[in-house]
């Protein structure tokens, strides 16, 4: 190979073992925790309701569903790992009595 001499992301190798973080997952939001977290901003992060129709309530106000090259919409699929930041929520506050 030509490239074995070159050094890879240890990322991209699947070394890497250093905590990630939280990242919202609304579309045109780059909130991060770390990001917050060195600008001294209270942000929450938030992971999505588990009933059913709750959770469909909050993937359809994020609209982060894909529309392909054949006009099909394609769901978005959240991980166990999607958050929504506290900017999204009124007073930024999550309202648990809505769950």
């Amino acid at each position: 190979m030509a490239d074995e001499g070159k050094r890879r992301s240890p990322r991209i190798c699947g070394r890497y073992r250093g905590y990630v973080g939280d990242y919202c997952c609304v579309p045109g939001c780059n909130n991060s925790r770390g990001k917050c977290s060195r600008e001294n901003r209270a942000v929450s992060f938030y992971k999505l309701p588990t009933k059913p129709s709750r959770r469909r309530l909050w993937l359809d106000r994020i609209r982060r569903d894909v529309v392909n090259e054949d006009g099909k919409t394609i769901p978005f699929q959240p991980k166990s790992h999607t958050r929504i930041c506290s900017d999204h929520f009124y007073d930024g506050k999550l309202l648990f009595s809505q769950l």
